[in-house]
């Protein structure tokens, strides 16, 4: 498999469709590199983006927790 991605085959390698991919790196959450109007993803930041938002056991994201706290009691 290649190890650097355009917008289409990261999108299919993450299970997305291209415009998450886009909005996904206009608001920084995954990495990549901008060639002119052309955007490369490295196989390794889709895999950084993945294990950065895995659900944990308890079904929180840490984007989630950061959202909403959990509360004490």
């Amino acid at each position: 498999m290649r190890e650097v991605f355009d917008r289409d085959q990261a999108a299919e390698y993450l299970g997305v469709c291209p415009d998450t991919v886009t909005a996904l790196c206009k608001r920084g959450a995954l990495k990549h590199v901008k060639m002119a109007r052309a955007v490369r993803i490295r196989k390794e930041w889709c895999i950084e983006f993945l294990e950065s938002n895995a659900v944990g056991g308890d079904g929180h994201t840490p984007a989630a927790d950061a959202i909403f706290p959990k509360q004490a009691g």
